[in-house]
Protein backbone atom coordinates (compact mmCIF):
# COMPACT_ATOMS: atom_id res chain seq x y z
CA UNK A 1 0.00 0.00 0.00
CA UNK A 2 3.11 2.27 0.79
CA UNK A 3 4.29 1.82 -2.39
CA UNK A 4 1.33 2.26 -4.59
CA UNK A 5 0.73 5.34 -2.80
CA UNK A 6 4.41 6.37 -3.40
CA UNK A 7 4.22 5.67 -7.01
CA UNK A 8 0.68 7.87 -7.12
CA UNK A 9 3.13 10.80 -5.29
CA UNK A 10 5.90 10.50 -8.09
CA UNK A 11 3.21 9.69 -11.05
CA UNK A 12 1.33 13.25 -9.80
CA UNK A 13 4.54 15.04 -9.63
CA UNK A 14 5.85 13.63 -13.03
CA UNK A 15 2.27 14.87 -14.56
CA UNK A 16 2.96 18.73 -13.11
CA UNK A 17 5.96 18.68 -14.12
CA UNK A 18 5.55 18.08 -17.77
CA UNK A 19 2.35 20.65 -17.47
CA UNK A 20 4.48 23.09 -16.41
CA UNK A 21 7.03 22.62 -18.90
CA UNK A 22 4.73 22.88 -21.77
CA UNK A 23 3.41 25.65 -20.22
CA UNK A 24 6.43 27.21 -20.21
CA UNK A 25 7.82 26.24 -23.40
CA UNK A 26 5.14 25.75 -25.74
CA UNK A 27 4.91 29.31 -27.24
CA UNK A 28 8.60 29.39 -28.07
CA UNK A 29 9.12 30.10 -31.83
CA UNK A 30 12.40 29.43 -32.94
CA UNK A 31 14.52 30.75 -35.89
CA UNK A 32 17.17 29.69 -38.01
CA UNK A 33 18.98 32.34 -39.68
CA UNK A 34 21.69 31.96 -42.03
CA UNK A 35 24.24 33.68 -44.43
CA UNK A 36 25.30 31.09 -47.30
CA UNK A 37 28.45 33.79 -47.87
CA UNK A 38 29.78 33.97 -44.24
CA UNK A 39 28.53 37.81 -43.71
CA UNK A 40 25.81 37.81 -41.67
CA UNK A 41 22.61 40.36 -42.33
CA UNK A 42 22.71 44.17 -42.49
CA UNK A 43 21.13 45.73 -39.37
CA UNK A 44 18.42 46.84 -40.93
CA UNK A 45 17.78 42.99 -42.38
CA UNK A 46 15.43 41.58 -39.67
CA UNK A 47 12.16 39.96 -39.57
CA UNK A 48 9.44 41.66 -37.25
CA UNK A 49 7.09 39.10 -35.73
CA UNK A 50 3.69 40.59 -34.63
CA UNK A 51 0.82 38.77 -32.68
CA UNK A 52 -2.81 40.58 -33.54
CA UNK A 53 -1.17 43.94 -34.14
CA UNK A 54 1.43 44.14 -31.48
CA UNK A 55 4.64 43.80 -31.86
CA UNK A 56 6.66 41.15 -30.03
CA UNK A 57 9.81 41.73 -31.47
CA UNK A 58 12.54 41.06 -34.03
CA UNK A 59 14.93 38.81 -35.20
CA UNK A 60 18.45 38.94 -37.32
CA UNK A 61 21.40 37.92 -37.98
CA UNK A 62 24.29 39.95 -36.88
CA UNK A 63 27.15 41.04 -39.20
CA UNK A 64 30.08 38.75 -39.24
CA UNK A 65 27.98 35.51 -38.50
CA UNK A 66 27.05 32.93 -41.10
CA UNK A 67 24.34 31.33 -39.23
CA UNK A 68 22.47 31.52 -36.01
CA UNK A 69 19.51 30.70 -33.88
CA UNK A 70 17.26 33.01 -32.13
CA UNK A 71 13.79 32.55 -30.20
CA UNK A 72 10.49 34.20 -29.39
CA UNK A 73 8.19 33.91 -27.59
CA UNK A 74 4.93 34.53 -28.49
CA UNK A 75 1.18 34.74 -27.00
CA UNK A 76 -1.61 33.38 -28.57
CA UNK A 77 -3.11 34.83 -31.50
CA UNK A 78 -2.63 35.43 -35.28
CA UNK A 79 1.44 35.87 -36.11
CA UNK A 80 2.71 38.12 -39.16
CA UNK A 81 6.31 38.01 -39.88
CA UNK A 82 7.29 40.81 -41.97
CA UNK A 83 10.28 42.15 -44.05
CA UNK A 84 11.31 45.64 -43.53
CA UNK A 85 10.25 48.44 -45.28
CA UNK A 86 13.00 49.44 -47.52
CA UNK A 87 15.43 46.35 -47.29
CA UNK A 88 16.12 44.52 -50.34
CA UNK A 89 15.18 40.75 -49.76
CA UNK A 90 18.25 38.42 -50.70
CA UNK A 91 17.44 34.88 -50.96
CA UNK A 92 21.52 34.01 -51.47
CA UNK A 93 21.89 36.18 -48.51
CA UNK A 94 18.97 36.00 -45.77
CA UNK A 95 18.27 32.26 -45.50
CA UNK A 96 16.14 31.61 -42.90
CA UNK A 97 13.57 28.82 -41.68
CA UNK A 98 11.01 29.11 -38.78
CA UNK A 99 9.79 27.00 -36.37
CA UNK A 100 6.57 26.70 -34.38
CA UNK A 101 5.92 25.39 -30.13
CA UNK A 102 5.99 21.73 -31.38
CA UNK A 103 9.56 22.89 -33.67
CA UNK A 104 7.81 21.81 -36.70
CA UNK A 105 8.86 23.63 -39.67
CA UNK A 106 6.43 25.91 -40.91
CA UNK A 107 8.24 28.48 -42.86
CA UNK A 108 11.02 28.64 -45.47
CA UNK A 109 12.55 31.79 -46.68
CA UNK A 110 11.14 32.11 -50.34
CA UNK A 111 12.73 33.31 -53.46
CA UNK A 112 11.48 36.55 -53.24
CA UNK A 113 9.73 39.50 -50.72
CA UNK A 114 8.18 42.50 -51.49
CA UNK A 115 9.13 45.70 -49.39
CA UNK A 116 7.48 45.31 -45.67
CA UNK A 117 5.38 42.51 -46.57
CA UNK A 118 3.34 40.43 -45.02
CA UNK A 119 4.90 37.19 -46.07
CA UNK A 120 3.76 35.04 -43.64
CA UNK A 121 0.69 34.47 -41.25
CA UNK A 122 -0.07 31.78 -38.60
CA UNK A 123 -2.52 31.30 -36.09
CA UNK A 124 -0.88 30.28 -32.80
CA UNK A 125 -2.88 28.76 -29.84
CA UNK A 126 -0.31 28.86 -27.02
CA UNK A 127 -2.02 29.69 -23.35
CA UNK A 128 0.19 33.21 -22.62
CA UNK A 129 -1.05 35.95 -21.81
CA UNK A 130 -0.07 39.10 -23.59
CA UNK A 131 -0.27 41.41 -19.94
CA UNK A 132 2.62 39.10 -18.63
CA UNK A 133 4.33 39.10 -21.74
CA UNK A 134 7.33 40.84 -22.85
CA UNK A 135 5.09 43.11 -25.03
CA UNK A 136 5.63 45.17 -22.11
CA UNK A 137 9.10 45.83 -23.28
CA UNK A 138 10.12 48.94 -24.77
CA UNK A 139 12.83 51.61 -25.23
CA UNK A 140 12.25 55.34 -25.43
CA UNK A 141 12.82 58.04 -26.90
CA UNK A 142 13.39 56.83 -30.78
CA UNK A 143 14.17 59.13 -32.10
CA UNK A 144 17.05 59.63 -29.49
CA UNK A 145 20.21 62.04 -28.69
CA UNK A 146 21.04 61.86 -25.30
CA UNK A 147 20.14 59.15 -22.84
CA UNK A 148 17.90 55.79 -24.05
CA UNK A 149 15.46 54.54 -21.60
CA UNK A 150 14.49 50.89 -20.98
CA UNK A 151 11.27 49.83 -19.83
CA UNK A 152 11.93 46.81 -17.84
CA UNK A 153 13.27 45.82 -14.71
CA UNK A 154 14.21 42.23 -15.85
CA UNK A 155 16.75 42.86 -17.99
CA UNK A 156 20.07 40.30 -18.15
CA UNK A 157 22.21 42.80 -21.57
CA UNK A 158 21.56 44.85 -23.84
CA UNK A 159 23.51 44.43 -27.17
CA UNK A 160 23.82 47.71 -29.47
CA UNK A 161 24.67 46.64 -33.40
CA UNK A 162 25.34 49.54 -35.88
CA UNK A 163 24.13 50.00 -39.25
CA UNK A 164 26.41 47.46 -40.48
CA UNK A 165 25.89 44.61 -37.79
CA UNK A 166 29.06 45.63 -36.01
CA UNK A 167 28.70 45.24 -32.32
CA UNK A 168 29.20 48.79 -30.74
CA UNK A 169 28.85 48.10 -26.93
CA UNK A 170 27.55 45.18 -24.82
CA UNK A 171 25.35 46.64 -21.63
CA UNK A 172 25.06 44.36 -18.33
CA UNK A 173 21.86 45.42 -15.93
CA UNK A 174 20.86 48.63 -16.76
CA UNK A 175 17.91 50.64 -17.50
CA UNK A 176 19.66 53.51 -19.17
CA UNK A 177 22.24 54.23 -22.12
CA UNK A 178 23.72 57.36 -22.07
CA UNK A 179 24.07 58.06 -26.51
CA UNK A 180 25.35 61.73 -26.56
CA UNK A 181 28.51 59.95 -27.89
CA UNK A 182 27.19 57.97 -30.93
CA UNK A 183 26.96 58.71 -34.13
CA UNK A 184 24.51 60.01 -36.14
CA UNK A 185 22.56 56.67 -37.89
CA UNK A 186 20.17 53.15 -37.27
CA UNK A 187 21.57 51.75 -34.44
CA UNK A 188 19.58 47.96 -33.43
CA UNK A 189 19.22 47.31 -29.44
CA UNK A 190 19.04 43.86 -28.83
CA UNK A 191 17.43 43.40 -24.93
CA UNK A 192 18.04 39.92 -23.36
CA UNK A 193 15.75 39.25 -20.24
CA UNK A 194 16.97 37.28 -17.44
CA UNK A 195 15.00 34.89 -18.42
CA UNK A 196 16.59 34.57 -22.14
CA UNK A 197 14.16 35.90 -24.29
CA UNK A 198 15.11 38.50 -26.43
CA UNK A 199 13.81 41.50 -28.41
CA UNK A 200 15.35 43.73 -30.40
CA UNK A 201 14.69 47.60 -31.37
CA UNK A 202 15.93 49.57 -34.44
CA UNK A 203 16.58 53.20 -32.30
CA UNK A 204 17.73 56.09 -34.54
CA UNK A 205 19.92 58.42 -33.35
CA UNK A 206 19.99 62.08 -34.07
CA UNK A 207 23.70 63.23 -32.32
Amino acid sequence: MKKFAIFLISATLLICSINLNAQTDGCKFRFVLKDPAGFGWFAEANITVTVDGVEYGSVTLPWGTASAEETLLLPSGEVHFLWPDGVLFKPNRNYFEIYNSLDEQIYTSPDTLGLRELFFTYQNDCKVSIKGYVSALYIYPNPANNIVNISSDNIENIQVFNSNGQLVNNYYRINSINVSSYKKGIYIFNVITLEGNNKAFKILITN
